[in-house]
């Protein structure tokens, strides 16, 4: 079996002992070097080896892996970006303390251990288990969402984002793009992930409600045309609603910005 220089290799052992315990969904973990990365079938066996899915990989190279005693299924690396961090759930390995705070809904653990690792894996190839765990890309740059129906930013985050239409006070329907600029700290994307399960849904489930909510409360109190002549102060308004409601979520606001005010 070869694994070439990007990618990594996830064993199935098919001969050894069962997995007993009914919370484990990867057998013990072992030292590679006693049985040669899986090349030394009857010294696995000796150690009480566990057959089912395996927690180390293969790194590049090749391997003489009888095919009878084990699978070998190649997968590629994770590979994080300039700009990204990667935010790892792991579904095995020992129960750790939960290092988060009452603000977060679930369990934030020391990397290594089951859980949501506290420290994200920063930019560059790195040889992860993807069958025992999860890995959330999360953008660590400023994020611009717009809200306009004929645009859309390079990162796509904002592509179900539509022109909000808010009824004014005087009952003129009206329709307003608006542009929010959001980021996302290293050390709070396990926390954005652990409240809100990726990126897209802190979108939809926060930004997106709480923008185009604020905006259509806040016209009610205004004639059509003061959105006009009282832009700078609505804007204003509504920069400090949005850093309230997204500092919760633990995400900051840098700025929101009205961009096209189109009168009936």
């Amino acid at each position: 079996t070869k694994i070439e220089s990007d990618e990594v290799g996830i064993v199935t052992i098919q001969e050894g002992k069962s997995i007993s315990d009914p919370s484990k969904i990867a057998a013990d973990e072992m030292d590679m070097n006693i049985h040669q990365n899986f090349q030394d079938t009857d010294a696995f066996l000796k150690h009480g080896g566990q057959k089912g899915l395996q927690i180390p990989v293969l790194r590049a190279g090749g391997y003489a892996i009888n095919p009878w005693f084990a699978q070998v299924k190649k997968q590629k690396m994770v590979e994080v970006q300039i700009g990204e961090c990667a935010v790892v759930t792991n579904f095995v390995g020992e129960e750790g303390t939960d290092t988060s705070d009452i603000n977060v809904n679930a369990k934030i653990v020391e990397n290594g251990l089951k859980g949501i690792w506290r420290d994200p894996l920063g930019p560059g190839k790195h040889a992860i288990n993807l069958e025992i765990c999860k890995v959330d890309i999360v953008p660590t740059t400023q994020i611009l969402l717009s809200w306009a129906n004929d645009e859309s930013s390079a990162h796509k985050f904002d592509a179900n984002l539509k022109t909000i239409t808010i009824r004014t006070a005087d009952a003129f329907n009206v329709n307003m793009d608006v542009r929010v600029i959001i980021h996302i700290a290293m050390a709070d994307a396990p926390k954005v992930v652990a409240n809100l399960g990726s990126v897209d849904n802190m979108i939809s489930q926060v930004s997106e409600p709480a923008i185009s909510s604020h905006f259509r409360n806040a016209a009610q109190a205004v004639q059509a045309l003061e959105l006009y002549t009282k832009r700078s102060e609505i804007q204003q308004k509504a920069k400090e609603h949005i850093q309230n409601v997204l500092k919760i979520h633990h995400i900051e606001s840098k700025d929101t910005m009205i961009a096209d005010v189109v009168l009936p």
